[in-house]
């Protein structure tokens, strides 16, 4: 019924809605992930830019120093160097071949 579907969309009841919000292919993989990975639970992404935004915004926030290798996909580079520059995290960029470069960002 439309009050059913607007009560699953509201997210005032649980179920499927087979959109962004749930449906049950992604929820098996998710659960399936996690157990794989001894997790309580996981998260799919539609991109690998999703799911790399929801990590780290989830971990930093205005004021936190990322260190990264400067050998990243574009649309990386991109994001830690500008998008979250706005938002207050700064990212060094290091050659990955030599470790101690890590250690002394």
């Amino acid at each position: 019924s439309a009050d059913h579907a607007a009560s699953l969309f509201n997210l005032q009841t649980f179920g499927n809605v087979y959109s962004r919000i749930s449906n049950p292919t992604v929820a098996v993989f998710e659960e399936r992930m996690a157990a794989l990975e001894g997790a309580r639970s996981g998260l799919a992404a539609a991109t690998g830019q999703a799911a790399e935004v929801t990590a780290i915004l989830t971990l930093c926030s205005a004021g936190d120093h990322i260190v990264s290798a400067s050998t990243l996909y574009g649309g990386t580079h991109t994001l830690l160097h500008v998008n979250l520059k706005k938002l207050g995290i700064e990212t060094t960029f290091v050659h990955p071949d030599n470790p101690d470069d890590f250690k002394t960002a």
